[in-house]
């Protein structure tokens, strides 16, 4: 109960420091995984290897007869997996970064991560068209 959760000695410096450590460990090794799930099936650019913050997910999507290519950057806040990665999409050749709503896409950190990455990996793949339109309706293209 509350009371007795209230009654409870502080934790010490050090079980606190441990408590801290132990966190940020899971969440390195839970973003080191999902940037090996990615790997795994699509083609990783680059990975962020100190804290595995960031991967690089080349994306590659036909339109009619024009194939589009693009970079898919997914980044991961310290809370991950709590928080979901935030994505963002660059045609290729591009200098700007298109950051994709995370309120658009399905995200649980209960999933496991070859789902996580599936799953994220959709969505942007889903999102290439609607993102890289230039204003005209044309694609950059190579």
């Amino acid at each position: 109960s509350a009371v007795a959760a209230a009654r409870l000695p502080a934790p010490t410096a050090d079980e606190w420091l441990s408590r801290a450590r132990n966190a940020l460990q899971d969440g390195r090794e839970r973003r080191k995984a999902l940037c090996r799930a990615f790997a795994e099936k699509h083609v990783v650019v680059e990975v962020e290897t100190d804290d595995f913050c960031r991967c690089h997910v080349l994306l590659r999507r036909r339109v009619d007869r024009t194939l589009i290519s693009c970079l898919l950057r997914v980044e991961f806040s310290a809370d991950f997996p709590k928080t979901p990665p935030t994505l963002y999409l660059r045609e290729y050749g591009g200098k700007k970064d298109h950051r994709l709503d995370t309120a658009l896409y399905r995200y649980s950190p209960r999933w496991d991560v070859e789902r996580m990455s599936q799953e994220l990996h959709d969505h942007a793949h889903g999102m290439v068209v609607a993102t890289l339109c230039q204003p005209a309706g044309t694609l950059n293209t190579f």
